[in-house]
């Protein structure tokens, strides 16, 4: 940590964390640990959330399109593929995307919009902190501060993924949208 200033590369902190326990943290949610087969290198070579979740996610879309749907394809289903690379968001390309800004116009245009922010404790693709943060600076009124709620989960990023927060999440949703 001292050698990169505390600002590690987001792998690179996922591979490092447990390192001396020849272990790798999840970004998607820090709950999952998994191996690597060389815990010499930076970068781990898969997340083990992603690992953890690809095939029960696989076996329940197939399940649904088939079973539930009636589609029948032979083609593979791909949750992610590299087959649609490179990106390409013109109007991004080389920085980061952010629509904070197109947020704040929209809250400022519609003083009744409402956003509700789900956060993950466990989430490491889109740490709760740095939603917090995004928002604390957003570009409002004060009387539109209230418009914002947070929601926290046990969770990683995908907060269904844990039985309790989606169940949690569910009724927060609809309490959110009926209200």
């Amino acid at each position: 940590m001292d050698r990169v200033d505390l600002r590690p590369e987001h792998v690179r902190y996922f591979t490092e964390l447990l390192r001396s326990r020849r272990r790798t943290v999840g970004r998607l949610d820090g709950r999952f640990t998994g191996w690597d087969a060389d815990y010499g290198r930076e970068h781990w070579t898969s997340d083990p959330s992603f690992d953890a979740i690809m095939g029960p996610y696989t076996a329940a879309i197939n399940h649904y399109l088939r079973g539930e749907l009636g589609f029948h394809n032979d083609l593979p289903y791909r949750a992610i593929s590299s087959d649609v690379h490179p990106w390409s968001f013109k109007e991004f390309e080389g920085q980061h995307i952010n629509v904070a800004d197109k947020l704040a116009a929209a809250m400022r245009a519609n003083p009744h919009l409402r956003v509700q922010v789900a956060c993950g404790y466990h989430d490491g693709a889109t740490p709760y902190y740095a939603s917090e943060h995004t928002f604390a600076h957003l570009e409002i009124p004060a009387e539109l501060r209230g418009n914002v709620e947070f929601k926290y989960y046990e969770a990683g990023h995908m907060m269904y993924v844990h039985e309790p927060s989606r169940l949690a999440q569910s009724q927060h949703l609809a309490d959110f949208v009926t209200a």
